[in-house]
C-alpha cells in the first residue's frame, strides 16, 4: 500500500476540513455560544480530565506536565488534533456530530459534554503517548513523535499510527463508553488489515479506529502501562505484521505472558 494513500485516508478523518474551514468568515450565533461554552468547560475542568485519563490507564500522565493547551474552534482542526510540536490540542465542536452518527448538537451548557469529551480524551491520549514515548526513547529522539514518518518504512509508519490511535481510543472509550459507531466486529477482526483499502474512506476510517482499539484493548486490560510500553517500543513493523493484525496481537500477548511467567 502506498504510504501517501494511507496518509490521505487518515488525514481526511483528522484534518480534512482545513481548507473548507479556512474559507468560513462568519459562524452562526449558536455555534459561537457552543464554542465559548466548551472552551469554558475545558479551561475549568482540564485538571480533572487529566485525572480521568490517569484512572483510565494513562499511568504517570500527571508527571508529564505542562499539559497541552486546548483551542476550541480552530480552523486548523476538523474534529480534533494534537499538535505535538506545539503541545496544543485543537477542537471544532461543530464537526463532531456527523462523525459520530448523531444529529444532536454538541454543547457544553447543561453537562452535555459527552461527544466533546470523546474527542478531547482521545487527543489527550495522544499527548500521553507522545510524552511516554519520549521517556522511553530519549536517546533516539527521532522516534519521539509518531508523526515523523519519514524516519520509518511505510509499514512501520502504519504500525505506529495504528498503535497510537488504538491507545488514544482505549482511553476515550474507557471513560465515555464503547458505543462510537466505529466498531470492529468479530467478522471484520478475523481478517483485518489496514492495507485493505478497497472501501469508502468513511468505512475504512471506522474500521481503522475500531480495530486499532480492539488490537490494544486486551493488552492494556491485562498488563496496564507495561502493555502500553510494549506496544510503543514493539509496534507492527513489517508487511507481515500489518497484513495480519490479529496474529501480531497474539504475539505481543504471548511475549508479555512469557515475561510474567519467568519474572522478567
Amino acid at each position: 500500500m502506498n504510504i501517501m494513500k494511507f496518509k490521505k485516508v487518515i488525514a481526511g478523518l483528522a484534518i480534512g476540513g482545513l481548507l473548507v474551514g479556512a474559507a468560513l468568515t462568519a459562524r452562526p450565533l449558536a455555534s459561537w455560544f457552543t464554542e465559548k461554552s466548551c472552551q469554558s468547560y475545558v479551561d475549568e475542568n482540564l485538571n480533572n480530565i487529566i485525572k480521568d485519563l490517569e484512572n483510565a490507564g494513562a499511568v504517570g500522565i500527571q508527571d508529564f506536565a505542562p499539559f497541552p493547551t486546548v483551542d476550541i474552534q480552530s480552523l486548523e482542526s476538523d474534529i480534533g488534533n494534537y499538535w505535538y510540536n506545539e503541545n496544543r490540542i485543537t477542537l471544532r465542536p461543530a464537526k463532531i456530530p456527523g462523525r459520530f452518527a448523531s444529529n444532536a448538537a454538541v454543547n457544553c451548557f447543561s453537562d452535555n459534554t459527552n461527544a466533546l469529551r470523546r474527542v478531547l480524551d482521545h487527543e489527550i491520549g495522544h499527548f500521553y503517548i507522545h510524552a511516554l514515548n519520549r521517556s522511553l526513547t530519549d536517546e533516539h529522539c527521532y522516534n519521539c513523535s509518531w508523526q515523523d514518518y519519514e524516519f520509518y518504512s511505510e509499514y512501520e509508519y502504519i504500525g505506529k499510527d495504528l498503535i497510537s490511535e488504538g491507545i488514544a481510543e482505549y482511553f476515550s472509550r474507557k471513560i465515555n463508553g464503547t458505543e462510537t459507531g466505529r466498531e470492529c466486529t468479530d467478522e471484520i477482526w478475523k481478517t483485518y488489515s489496514p492495507l485493505d483499502t478497497e472501501m469508502s474512506d468513511e468505512v475504512y476510517g471506522d474500521r481503522y479506529y475500531g480495530c486499532s482499539h480492539r488490537l490494544v484493548k486486551p493488552v492494556i486490560d491485562a498488563y496496564g502501562v507495561e502493555g502500553i510500553k510494549r506496544l510503543l517500543v514493539n509496534p507492527p513493523k513489517t508487511q507481515a505484521d500489518i497484513a495480519d493484525i490479529p496474529f501480531y496481537q497474539n504475539r505481543i500477548l504471548a511475549e508479555l505472558a512469557e515475561n510474567h511467567q519467568f519474572g522478567y
